[in-house]
């Protein structure tokens, strides 16, 4: 495991070479935009140079939402540049809360493109790839 950003009290993003994978460990979700857009694009740089498929976002501690104007920013820019680089699949390991849980809902409504999966664990998730 690689630590490619990291947020004490809200996220690690990591990269794992096997299976080959990205990581987003969120502890909370009530990021801003400009933060959201850093990790991400630290992570973009690991997708472009060891052409990574599939990514986790692993929701599973979060008991908040994510702001809307991160949900808009995730949807219609990040995702469709993911897509267009190869990005296959995005796996959420969904968060015990159910609050929690529509923001999932809400940002996989925004998606095209890429595979969706949900996972009740990290665990599940990995399967998922293999």
């Amino acid at each position: 495991m690689q630590v490619i950003y990291k947020k004490d009290n809200y996220i690690t993003v990591s990269f794992q070479e096997k299976p080959l994978h990205i990581v987003f460990d969120w502890s909370r979700l009530a990021v801003n935009l400009e933060e959201l857009k850093e990790l991400h694009m630290k992570a973009y740089e690991f997708v472009l140079s060891k052409k990574v498929k599939t990514l986790i976002a692993d929701t599973s501690k979060v008991k908040d939402v994510l702001y809307k104007e991160c949900i808009e920013w995730f949807g219609n820019e990040q995702v469709p540049r993911l897509s267009k680089v190869g990005v296959k699949r995005i796996i959420t390991v969904v968060p015990k809360t159910a609050l929690s849980r529509i923001t999932t809902k809400s940002w996989q409504g925004a998606v095209e493109g890429i595979e969706l999966h949900n996972a009740d664990s990290l665990e599940d998730a990995i399967k998922l790839i293999i």
